[in-house]
């Protein structure tokens, strides 16, 4: 086993803490301390090339792992032989107060993810022990992606490789109301615009067992995502002839139709996004976006 800590020339006193723990556990503990800020993406993937384990997986500096979360996804890896192995995610705020979990009832789907996590009808897997034999023929994480190259990186993965699940909850990640993906909506949009584009390369070699589904999937979802981007930007000539191409590729994807109250009806449905719900299929929706769509 061993712990890589890549610490991104910060200014607040943090390298000595490190050095201290490295001194405790000098076996164990393996330090990169950069001379400058080369951001969150790069200095991850330093810590990532170092490494030398069978298996990976990635902590940020202000998320929590359970004390077992790495002996039983480890655990179920052997057991499974599966190249990819995540756990439910518990949501918490600066002060480590619960505040939402990831998957509702510890339902984590098992097998390829790829279309399901890339178009957003599953919530992708987050701190993932991934194989390193995977990493080495997928690649590191992009860097040119400015918010959301670890969600990246998996969707990539998962492309390829099939996913094993320790259903409990056995990562904390902590939720801030500044970061650049709760505060920069147009920035998001833009970044799944672009991973959804770069993910339809990625279809025809996929594990999907429909590679002609999944292709039509993520491109209603990337016209879908245009469609919100022309929202955001009031283009609405736009916003409409991209939800059409939507509908056309995905019939059945309520968020199509959602998108379309809101276009219709803007003051009355001012919410950007809504829970996902079993009985939302297609145009079926509409009567429950109606019921509950009111902003209060």
């Amino acid at each position: 086993h061993e712990i890589i800590i890549c610490d991104d020339a910060p200014t607040d006193g943090s390298q000595d803490m490190v050095l201290a723990y490295q001194k405790q556990h000098p076996k164990l503990i393996r330090t990169i301390f950069q001379k400058k800020n080369i951001g969150v993406t790069r200095n991850r993937n330093c810590g990532i090339k170092e490494a030398h384990g069978e298996y990976i997986t990635t902590l940020d500096g202000d998320d929590l792992y359970h004390p077992q979360k790495l002996e039983k996804e480890a655990y179920l890896a052997q057991k499974t032989k599966a190249d990819l192995v995540y756990s439910n995610v518990v949501y918490i705020d600066k002060d480590n107060n619960q505040t939402n979990i990831r998957y509702k009832n510890n339902r984590l789907l098992e097998g390829c993810l790829f279309s399901k996590a890339a178009t957003l009808k599953y919530p992708a897997p987050r701190e993932v022990l991934i194989k390193q034999s995977c990493i080495e023929k997928m690649g590191y994480q992009d860097e040119s992606f400015p918010i959301n190259e670890d969600f990246e990186w998996i969707l990539r993965l998962s492309s390829q490789y099939e996913f094993a699940a320790v259903k409990e909850p056995l990562v904390m990640h902590r939720i801030h109301s500044k970061g650049l993906s709760q505060s920069n909506r147009l920035l998001l949009l833009e970044t799944q615009k672009k991973m959804s584009k770069k993910m339809l390369s990625f279809v025809d070699e996929s594990i999907e067992e429909d590679t002609t589904a999944a292709r039509n999937k993520l491109t209603a979802f990337y016209h879908l995502t245009q469609a919100r981007i022309a929202e955001h930007q009031k283009e609405y000539k736009t916003a409409w002839q991209n939800i059409f191409k939507a509908v056309r590729y995905d019939f059945f994807r309520s968020a199509n139709y959602d998108l379309c109250l809101r276009l219709l009806l803007p003051l009355l449905f001012k919410r950007t996004s809504r829970l996902p719900d079993s009985l939302m299929i297609g145009p079926l929706a509409i009567p429950f976006y109606l019921a509950r769509g009111i902003h209060k």
